[in-house]
This record gives C-alpha cells, structure tokens and sequence, in this order.
C-alpha cells in the first residue's frame, strides 16, 4: 500500500518506478508463500517485461511531450527541443563494431574470425 501511495506522489518518473517495483515484488512473494508458484510466476514474467517497457520509456518522456505539441501545429514547441533531446543517429562504423563486437561476445569465434571481421570495418 505503502509503495503504491508513494509510487504516485513521486515528482519523477524514475523514482516512482522505483518506488513501485518492491511493492510488486512483495505481492509475489506473497503468492509463493501462499502456494500459488505459477500465478507468481507469470506475474513476475509479466511484470519484468511491464517495468522494462516502462523504463526504457522514462528517457524519451520529454521528447515526446515536445514532439506531440509540435504535431499539433504548435510551433514554438518545436523551437524548445535542446540538442540533446533529439535521438541521435549512429554512424555506420561504430554500429558494425558493436554488431562485430556482439557477434564475437555471444558466439563461439576464434582469433582468426575476430580478426577478419575487425579487418572488415575499416
């Protein structure tokens, strides 16, 4: 009760998230001791991917405020979006070293796969 109280008094996004995970996470803990393992188990599932929506969205809130009022003709809102509001954009480079480095990470590569795909990005 406590953590849905302050889950809806905190000024910003990320607190009240935070503030709202160990309210949820007590509630499950609950239903396993209560005997109900797959109802807490699929409510964990769905509230893990829930929360990770929600906190991938807590970054682009206020763009997209700023981009709604601009859609709505409203263009002085669109003059107050800073630099570093707008999604940046990823050279091609440095999107193949990531993609190369997450292949080399995740999959079993020897020395001479890795340097090859090194080899490639230039």
């Amino acid at each position: 009760i406590v953590s849905g109280l302050m889950s809806k008094i905190r000024a910003d996004r990320k607190g009240s998230v935070a503030i709202a995970i160990p309210g949820t996470l007590g509630t499950l803990y609950i239903l396993v001791a209560a005997g109900f393992d797959e109802t807490a188990l699929v409510l964990a599932l769905g509230h893990s991917a829930f929360r990770m929506v929600q906190l991938l969205r807590v970054h682009n809130l206020l763009l997209d405020r700023h981009n709604q009022r601009a859609a709505l003709h409203n263009s002085s809102a669109r003059q107050n979006i800073k630099w570093w509001m707008e999604p940046a954009v990823v050279p091609e480079r440095l999107y193949r070293l990531g993609w190369a480095l997450n292949r080399m990470l995740t999959e079993d590569f020897h020395l001479p796969h890795i340097l090859h795909m090194l080899g490639r990005l230039g």
